[in-house]
């Protein structure tokens, strides 16, 4: 323990928690307070129990049964079918349904089907600058860079010494 560089060394407690009060503002004639007894009577720390690990398998162990044990399987037992009771509604005849369309198509048909020119729709450019200029554009590439990664020409070189 070490005491502050002071010019007396051998100062005793009581000079040394007088000059405390005093700068406490106390007045010297009072009594300085007496020292503190050490506790005697501490009571010991409560302990927890110790309780055994738990075996990681325990609740998958279980008794094998043997073939005796095994409860007879019940008999099936057979329900007779109920009877079809006559219907309460009555039945109206509507207009008979219409004909199918033949699915059959000539070999012309179906040649001419698939050969059909698509209508192709007006090129749309698209001006980069312009899309770019607009905060949801400039926000939809910010977008699609996260998402796809830089272009694969601005990647690092994947050289086959370095894996």
């Amino acid at each position: 323990m070490s005491r502050p560089l002071s010019g007396d060394a051998d100062e005793t407690d009581e000079q040394r928690i007088r000059k405390f009060l005093e700068a406490l503002g106390q007045p010297t004639t009072s009594k300085p307070p007496a020292p503190v007894a050490p506790r005697t009577d501490i009571p010991p720390r409560p302990v927890a129990p110790v309780r055994p690990p738990i075996a990681p398998f325990a609740e998958l162990q279980r008794k094998i049964r043997l073939p005796r044990q095994i409860p007879p399987t019940r008999e099936a037992k057979t329900f007779p079918p109920k009877v079809a009771e006559a219907s309460a509604f009555e039945v109206q005849q509507g207009q008979p349904p219409l004909e199918p369309l033949p699915m059959i198509k000539t070999a012309v048909e179906a040649y001419a089907f698939a050969t059909q020119r698509i209508a192709k729709s007006p090129e749309i450019r698209i001006d980069i600058a312009a899309l770019l200029g607009s905060a949801s554009g400039l926000r939809d590439a910010i977008i699609l860079r996260e998402i796809f990664g830089p272009p694969r020409s601005l990647q690092p070189l994947d050289l086959v010494g370095t894996v």
